[in-house]
């Protein structure tokens, strides 16, 4: 399977809610049901499909996609977790904390790819972590 199409399967599985909870441990049902969905199913879906389109857009090679998409999925599984309901993160924390996170995958984005990349990098997460934010801090602002 050609990485750019790994996209969307990786972070479908990253973001979406859809293990048993028959095969969790009781420390990974607990963090199933702190979960805070921002996103519906097919907002995600969309999200995930106009990503990948980017990403291709970006004209990677395999090594470097593999290693931007390592990057992108690390740090997507830490912000979902920034405000679930068994965060002890204060609203303004939590606020700095996707910040940091968002800069995080800029600055080791910035070391893999070239100039004409990160800069599309920039407008397409850009995008992404936008839409992010508001939905996270819609009622905390």
């Amino acid at each position: 399977m050609k990485p750019i199409k790994q996209i969307a399967l990786i972070i479908a599985l990253a973001l979406a809610p859809v293990v048993s909870a028959q095969t969790l441990t009781p420390v990974q049902q607990k963090i199933e049901e702190n979960k805070v969905e921002v996103f519906t199913s097919a907002e995600r879906d969309n999200m995930q499909m106009w990503f990948a389109n980017e990403v291709e857009k970006m004209k990677l090679t395999n090594e470097v996609e593999e290693q931007y998409l390592d990057i992108i999925i690390h740090h997507v599984v830490k912000v979902k977790r920034i405000n679930d309901k068994d965060s002890d993160l204060a609203v303004d924390e939590q606020k700095r904390a996707f910040t940091k996170q968002i800069k995080e995958v800029n600055s080791e984005c910035k070391e893999i790819l070239t100039e004409e990349q990160y800069a599309m990098h920039l407008k397409n997460w850009g995008k992404l972590t936008e839409a992010a934010e508001k939905r996270f801090f819609k009622d905390k602002m």
